[in-house]
């Protein structure tokens, strides 16, 4: 789902989540859950957007995906797309976070992070779909039953969070 005509970027501008709402006129949300804003990990400020806990699925190997996604307008310039990821992966789970321009995936990450880290993406003029799809395969239940040294920090939280979108 992406956003209503007429919501979309026409030039590159400063998203922080400071607001406090999400979904905006220019971000959607779809998939297996909904992003949303979150006070638990941010970069300077009181809010970013976090993706959801999709770890309560059932099945042994189950797959979810969630997506939050902006549209840049006809009239956009082209530019770089800065912002600022965590990814907070499990580890009971193959997640991995992906960015794509029109379908076409320009970033992978797959490591998890303590810290929040900058990504820069080159976005070409005219309208484009840029996703943000935290993917997760879930393929072992309850490792922290079967492993009890695995602490339950943020780190194996299952989630990805984005903060700073310029």
């Amino acid at each position: 789902m992406i956003p209503a005509s007429g919501n979309c970027w026409n030039a590159f501008i400063f998203d922080n989540f400071e607001s406090g709402v999400f979904p905006s006129l220019l971000w959607s949300t779809s998939g297996d859950g909904s992003w949303f804003i979150d006070d638990k990990k941010t970069i300077g400020g009181s809010y970013s957007i976090r993706s959801p806990d999709m770890s309560d699925l059932e099945g042994f190997y189950s797959l979810a995906q969630s997506n939050a996604t902006i549209v840049t307008c006809t009239d956009f310039s082209g530019g770089s797309l800065l912002l600022n990821i965590l990814a907070g992966f499990t580890t009971s789970s193959v997640d991995f976070l992906s960015i794509s321009i029109d379908g076409r995936r320009v970033i992978t990450i797959v490591d998890g992070t303590e810290e929040f880290s900058t990504v820069s993406i080159q976005i070409s003029s005219g309208r484009h779909i840029i996703d943000f799809s935290y993917n997760q395969n879930y393929i072992i239940p309850n490792l922290s039953e079967l492993f009890p040294s695995i602490s339950d920090n943020f780190f194996g939280a299952g989630v990805v969070w984005l903060d700073n979108v310029t």
